[in-house]
């Protein structure tokens, strides 16, 4: 009585014999059948096992958006295992690190903090590292108030600022106690930690005395986070820099990358336009060649912020209210799976990213064969991450080029 669509997935080993595969999908509904032809191509090269992978990819998992779309308690036995359904679907979306939430203040009678809790954190990591996951990192502890602050004010007191006394002390026992964690758990080759989420140019020093306080506290810990500012130097290893933002100071990132900083991509609900990004209204290809833009800018991992942020109904209202609905954020953007009845249902948009990771470590193993070719193949599909085709018979012909070329 109308129309139906079908995603049809096929998974093939790595040890498949390659070569044409002919067969037939049936499709029956009551007393009616339906009989597609339909062959698939196998190729000889392979994506590495998520525990090999070498572009990386990161999407934030909000607990308390389970428990709202699924009607169970945090920390319940039934939140455990819905939990545990959506971490498998990050990792088949080829999810590499997962953020931890931020620790807890204590408090005492007089309302100082006197202490953090880690507690519900640690749990989630370690589910996080038991079903696979590579690496975990620790949530954010600070942000500016407006973009044009020269300061980073602490999450949980928004009116101390990180460089003061006050915070010092309490981001002190903060990192103190993480670190105490990680050592418990035997976490420190797979940890790492979030400081503030987008830190800006005017606000760069503070973050970078944050980062100082972060590294005396936990030795050894790598610093990972989004930033739309160049001037961070020594303050994190790994740089995740906003599509946009890297288009306009290419040279700079490149130089950090170039003196031992690690460079990934990240897309958000800004800038909108023609800009690549997951937005519904978009073109499938504007959320599956981030990863393919990010290989010939020398980048190794790709984030979103947006995997399970919904609005109470997210199958009608894809325009995520953000700060109490004082804005809206484009189609989609909030999320890129859907509360189904018993876990996370993919969305046609989760499918293409995790295309994209794939064939973000196909192109690493063509660029360390032969850089030129792999450079010449990427730019015909996209040459910045606001010039990209819309041409999906283009794009499945270069990515036949990519498969065949590697097959040799």
């Amino acid at each position: 009585a109308g129309r139906c669509a079908f995603y049809v997935r096929v998974k093939s080993s790595s040890d498949t014999v390659a070569g044409e595969r002919i067969g037939k999908v049936e499709i029956i509904v009551g007393n009616e059948k339906i009989v597609v032809d339909v062959s698939a191509e196998v190729y000889s090269c392979a994506v590495p096992e998520l525990e090999d992978a070498k572009f990386g990819m990161i999407n934030w998992l909000f607990p308390d958006h389970i428990c709202k779309q699924h009607n169970v308690a945090k920390d319940s036995d039934e939140f455990w295992d819905m939990m545990g359904k959506y971490i498998d679907n990050e990792l088949d979306m080829r999810n590499t690190h997962l953020q931890l939430p931020s620790g807890m203040p204590i408090r005492d009678e007089e309302g100082k903090v006197i202490g953090f809790d880690f507690t519900f954190a640690s749990k989630v990591g370690n589910l996080a590292l038991k079903k696979g996951f590579n690496y975990i990192y620790g949530g954010f502890v600070a942000r500016f108030e407006d973009w044009k602050d020269d300061e980073q004010y602490l999450l949980w007191d928004r009116k101390v600022g990180s460089c003061s006394i006050e915070g010092y002390r309490q981001l002190k026992l903060y990192f103190e106690a993480q670190y105490a964690e990680i050592e418990k758990h035997g976490w420190k080759d797979r940890y790492m930690q979030g400081l503030v989420d987008e830190p800006q140019f005017p606000n760069s020093m503070s973050y970078r005395a944050l980062s100082g306080i972060c590294r005396q506290c936990m030795p050894g810990i790598k610093i990972i986070d989004p930033v739309e500012s160049t001037e961070l130097y020594g303050a994190l290893e790994i740089w995740v820099i906003k599509q946009a933002v890297y288009d306009k100071y290419p040279e700079r990132y490149q130089a950090i990358r170039k003196e031992g900083g690690e460079l990934w991509v990240y897309t958000c609900g800004f800038p909108a336009g023609d800009w690549m990004n997951r937005a519904i209204d978009l073109s499938p290809l504007a959320g599956r060649l981030p990863t393919w833009m990010a290989v010939a800018d020398n980048m190794l991992g790709f984030l979103h912020w947006g995997y399970n942020a919904w609005n109470d109904k997210p199958y009608e209202e894809t325009c995520y209210n953000q700060r109490s609905g004082e804005r809206k954020l484009p189609p989609g953007n909030g999320f890129i799976v859907y509360p189904g009845d018993n876990g996370p249902w993919d969305s046609i948009r989760s499918h293409l990213q995790r295309a994209g990771a794939e064939e973000a470590e196909l192109l690493l193993q063509y660029m360390a064969k032969d850089e030129a070719a792999a450079r010449a193949l990427i730019a015909k599909v996209c040459t910045s991450f606001k010039d990209y085709t819309k041409d999906i018979s283009l794009f499945a012909d270069v990515r036949k080029e990519l498969l065949e070329a590697l097959s040799r």
